[in-house]
């Protein structure tokens, strides 16, 4: 797994993404007008465990953003009630929202299955490129459109 450095990928006009914003990060982007934070990390730690997980809540708190908690275990496949809970959180919170996880790849994906059937898939396959991430492994699996329907 590679760590990026913390740095804001604008996906639609309304979403971005990002891997763990740093306290600085959370202030810039809501300098940029974003209102609420998305954190997509899984519940339980990964291999990035070891390093200290900084209060994102309280940050976006400190800077009076909204903050949505959707975790994500394994961002190859992302079930439908994750989904789901995904879009309850973008329907809630004011936007534009920031996504993020320790390195940004379980946010892309997350958005990527969530977006899966509402928008063509060479927009979203790019978007996430543009992010540093591919998604075309979520296509034909469960966050399908035939799966999601089911």
């Amino acid at each position: 797994m590679t760590v990026r450095p913390a740095m804001l990928t604008i996906l639609t006009p309304m979403l971005a993404v990002s891997a763990l914003p740093t306290p600085r990060l959370v202030r810039i982007a809501k300098a940029m007008g974003y209102k609420a934070l998305i954190d997509a990390r899984p519940v339980t730690g990964n291999s990035a465990a070891t390093r200290p997980r900084p209060d994102v809540k309280a940050q976006a708190r400190a800077t009076h953003m909204a903050y949505h908690r959707v975790p994500v275990s394994d961002a190859t496949s992302i079930d439908v009630s994750t989904i789901e809970r995904f879009d309850q959180a973008v329907a809630d919170a004011p936007m534009p929202t920031l996504i993020f996880c320790e390195t940004g790849e379980r946010a892309v994906a997350l958005w990527a299955a969530a977006m899966i059937g509402t928008m063509p898939d060479d927009i979203i396959l790019s978007a996430a490129a543009r992010a540093g991430h591919d998604a075309s492994h979520l296509f034909g699996t469960d966050a399908s459109p035939e799966r999601r329907a089911a």
